[in-house]
């Protein structure tokens, strides 16, 4: 049979779910997607009014996944849950004082998790065994996840994505790509 993809905001799709992964080639956007969709939430004026309708009074985090495996293969398993990697990379940025902000909204479910890059891991048993605690996290906590990944590289992970809705990424419009530009 044939199959047929639909195009649609992506604020639309995001907002569908509280559960999504998003797949995209290399240099296709899911980063700065994921950049974006922090800022915004976190501005005095929204912009994706749809997303900021759904999660508005939630905290992003956006937590690279190479380094929470980095941390992992490191032997740091006591440092590899997901408010320690949430800890690190805040720290990395001289942003600390914020992870008290983080432990709240998880405590209060307005955690909104943005992990970055499933695929981007230089071991994959640190991968399993990261993929594993974000699993455990997320059957523990009822909090929302957006995760990106190359559709290649996530083949190789196994990941269990029952509960998951799952999409690609669409390349820029040429009238979008001279709006970023």
């Amino acid at each position: 049979g044939r199959s047929f993809a639909q195009r649609i905001p992506i604020e639309n799709w995001i907002s569908r779910s509280n559960r999504s992964l998003l797949f995209g080639d290399p240099g296709s956007g899911k980063s700065s997607f994921l950049r974006f969709l922090a800022l915004d939430l976190l501005s005095a004026n929204p912009s994706l009014d749809v997303i900021a309708d759904k999660w508005g009074s939630h905290l992003p985090v956006w937590i690279p996944f190479a380094l929470w495996t980095k941390i992992i293969h490191q032997g740091n398993l006591g440092d590899s849950s997901v408010v320690a990697i949430a800890s690190t990379w805040l720290k990395s940025w001289n942003a600390g004082d914020l992870v008290p902000l983080v432990e709240k909204a998880l405590k209060d479910k307005r955690l909104l998790l943005l992990v970055d890059g499933l695929d981007e891991h230089s071991n994959n048993d640190a991968a399993q065994i990261a993929l594993n605690q974000l699993d455990t996290f997320l059957r523990l906590n009822d909090i929302s996840i957006i995760a990106t990944t190359r559709p290649h590289g996530f083949e190789n992970l196994g990941m269990k994505t029952e509960g998951w809705q799952e999409s690609n990424i669409a390349n820029l419009s040429t009238s979008q790509q001279k709006d970023l530009a």
